[in-house]
């Protein structure tokens, strides 16, 4: 089972039984309208928010870590980049500590995926091709620079359920 470490905290498995993890694109972006009302996207810049939640058994036990600067998260759930090309660009902050390795899948015309092999060489992947593919997909679990805050937790005593909240933004 995978988890998630912030500040060069480990999370215990035991902790993060519920794990959920939203990733959202913020950025300074806006719509400009031209004189005959087509629109056109301005992006100045983008980064992304985190939000993960969990619960379990044992309490989250981050409270050690300095909130007031930025902390390395290595998520513990994965993000997906689809292509189809056997090609594909991979972003540069994602895992690479053992056991969170890229993978690949071939997508197939009857809906199936199908393990592929997969090279990584800088931050381009480079899947196998696979007979009747119509796209491919490389899976990553990102690792990000974030600013966050303290995560709010609660125990339940009579259930014995710790839960958790953390929010964090790319720096």
């Amino acid at each position: 089972m995978k988890t998630l470490e912030l500040g060069g905290v480990v999370v215990p498995v035991s902790a993060a039984l519920g794990l959920q993890q939203q990733i959202s694109v913020i950025g300074g972006a806006s719509v400009l309208r031209m004189m005959n009302g087509a629109g056109l996207k301005q992006t100045h810049w983008q980064r992304l928010a985190v939000s993960l939640s969990g619960s379990g058994w044992a309490p989250l036990g981050l409270q050690s870590l300095d909130y007031s600067a930025p902390l390395t998260l290595k998520c513990g759930l994965p993000r997906v980049v689809r292509s189809q090309s056997l090609l594909i660009a991979l972003p540069v902050g994602r895992r690479s500590d053992a056991g969170y390795e890229p993978f690949a899948r071939a997508h197939l015309a009857d809906g199936r995926e199908v393990a592929t092999p997969v090279s990584i060489a800088t931050h381009t992947a480079t899947v196998t091709a696979v007979a009747g593919a119509i796209s491919y997909a490389v899976w990553y679990w990102p690792q990000l620079t974030v600013i966050a805050s303290p995560p709010d937790e609660t125990f339940d005593q009579a259930s014995g359920d710790c839960s958790w909240s953390i929010s964090a933004e790319e720096q």
